[in-house]
């Protein structure tokens, strides 16, 4: 059938497309860049359009893939001269830092007054709420990053603006809950959408919160002049009720913490660094072997937890790596410390969330 006169035209003006790496077929080039670790993706983008799209399509893949994906702990920090948030991938492999996109908030936040969460496994980053530093309000603000697109875009809002609260993802949704309000919301990314379920019993403003399994535990931590013990709660997301955290956990519960092999451990703020694991059926803490984080490490601490091996990150983007060995009750910590750049000098850290890309 002879193409009329306009298909003709059309196809004649269309210029012939470039090859995405020359002397390669398409698909080949493209099972290729499918391997390119996330960290280069910006800069790969940048080289052509149809590199541009072929990264894009290869992330999205990646997304759909875990066992493609390789884990970055995605840490925000604030700039201590200008008040400024930023936000920075840790390469554990490389141990490279990379800057991730500017976060678009057009105004300065009070340090630590916000939260942050991940859906690890699909790429996902949310900064929530946190308390203007200008107007000494809280915001309702919701921004996620996803690292197959390498940008920030707005989600919905918060229903009850937040400030000084806990947010984690449990199961494959987020949860906010505390800072002045004993009101609880989860968030489905899926939906973008926001529900309130069981209110806490009261509030709790933020000092550390951890997830194990199907709980998301909640601490206020110890308070000058350290005359009432701790608030905590513990959620039960399949249920929806929350409890009162048990004595033991709440009253030891002294640094900031990490999940490795779902076990809970914390690096206490105090002393030397020591790190402590929870026994839930003793109701008590344990001190787990080797020496403490190294002395090299400033406060203030963010820490995470990544195959076997708890992460943390100090003043001027230091990191601690403690590769957990023994099992049981005799465990043991061996660290190694990755000096932070000069340039990160000022930057201390605020939250450290981990992420597949």
């Amino acid at each position: 059938m002879a193409r009329s006169e306009t298909e003709k035209e059309i196809t004649k003006s269309d210029p012939p497309q470039d090859p995405i790496i020359p002397g390669l077929p398409d698909d080949i080039a493209e099972q290729c860049l499918l391997h390119l670790p996330f960290p280069y993706h910006a800069l790969a983008r940048s080289v052509s359009p149809a590199w541009s799209s072929a990264v894009s399509s290869a992330a999205r893949r990646r997304s759909l893939s875990p066992s493609s994906s390789l884990p970055y702990l995605t840490v925000f920090a604030f700039h201590r001269p200008s008040l400024r948030l930023r936000c920075l991938a840790f390469d554990p492999i490389s141990y490279r830092w990379i800057p991730l996109p500017p976060i678009p908030l057009p105004f300065p936040l009070l340090p630590s007054s916000f939260a942050a969460a991940s859906l690890p496994r699909s790429g996902n980053l949310f900064f929530i709420g946190g308390m203007r530093a200008d107007t000494y309000s809280p915001i309702p603000t919701v921004l996620s990053f996803n690292a197959s697109t390498n940008a920030w875009i707005s989600a919905a809002s918060m229903p009850t603006p937040r400030a000084f609260f806990s947010a984690a993802t449990v199961g494959d949704q987020l949860v906010v809950a505390g800072g002045d309000l004993n009101s609880v919301e989860r968030y489905d990314p899926d939906l973008d959408r926001w529900t309130e379920i069981s209110p806490m019993r009261r509030n709790i403003e933020r000092y550390d919160a951890a997830v194990l399994g199907r709980r998301l535990y909640i601490t206020g931590g110890w308070k000058w002049p350290f005359e009432d013990p701790p608030r905590g709660g513990q959620y039960d997301v399949d249920d929806d009720t929350w409890q009162e955290m048990k004595a033991g956990m709440r009253t030891g519960w002294t640094g900031v913490s990490a999940v490795v092999d779902d076990k809970l451990f914390v690096v206490s703020e105090c002393g030397a660094g020591r790190v402590k694991t929870y026994d839930e059926k003793e109701d008590t803490w344990r001190a787990v072997g080797g020496e403490g984080v190294p002395l090299l490490l400033e406060k203030p601490y963010a820490a995470c937890g990544v195959k076997g091996t708890v992460y943390v990150i100090g003043n001027g983007l230091s990191v601690g790596v403690g590769r957990v060995g023994g099992n049981g009750s005799d465990l043991n910590i061996e660290w190694e410390l990755i000096k932070g750049s000069d340039k990160f000098a000022d930057l201390a850290p605020v939250s450290c969330q981990l992420i597949y890309a």
